[in-house]
């Protein structure tokens, strides 16, 4: 139990350096995605090419994941649980 708890808390004290690199993995994700939708416009137009179901997958698996992204359950700078809340102005709060 108590390792449950200090894994967790862990968790809400890394908060913003976690959120820091989701959002850099996400913007790094983003210009990817923007890249292979590039390349995949050109083949189809330029070469006439069809895009491989390999492309559309990733991109839509892409998509599904901004999607969720943009709609998180709770604030960024807020998080909770039954056993503490934390907000990143007040600090760890039990």
């Amino acid at each position: 139990m108590c390792g449950r708890v200090k894994r967790e808390a862990s968790y809400v004290y890394d908060l913003e350096e976690n959120l820091h690199s989701l959002e850099e993995k996400s913007e790094k994700l983003e210009d990817m995605k923007k890249d292979v939708e590039t390349l995949a416009v050109e083949e189809e137009t330029t070469r006439e090419m069809q895009r491989s179901h390999q492309v559309s997958g990733w991109l839509n698996r892409v998509q599904g994941i901004q999607q969720v992204s943009h709609h998180p359950p709770m604030s960024a700078g807020h998080a909770e649980n039954k056993h503490f809340t934390y907000d990143v102005t007040s600090k760890l709060k039990t």
